[in-house]
């Protein structure tokens, strides 16, 4: 986990940059480490006109989604 000095927002990033560059600023969802089912990618929570879910951290690229339960 870094921490961005800008903002002092936490994240997590490849620890192979520069040849890999993603990153997550979503820490919660690397702690739950839900994955997507497609891409392999973490689940992270969302909100739509239809309600609370999980959505592929991926998206547009991938959009799959789970059911949120409380």
């Amino acid at each position: 986990m870094r921490t961005n000095e800008e903002n002092n927002n936490k994240f997590f990033g490849c620890s192979n940059y520069p040849y890999c560059k993603y990153t997550i600023n979503d820490v919660r969802a690397v702690n739950r480490n839900r994955r997507c089912k497609i891409c392999g990618d973490f689940l992270v929570f969302r909100k739509g006109p239809w309600g609370a879910f999980y959505g592929c951290h991926n998206y547009p690229r991938c959009n799959y989604k789970e059911e949120y339960t409380k």
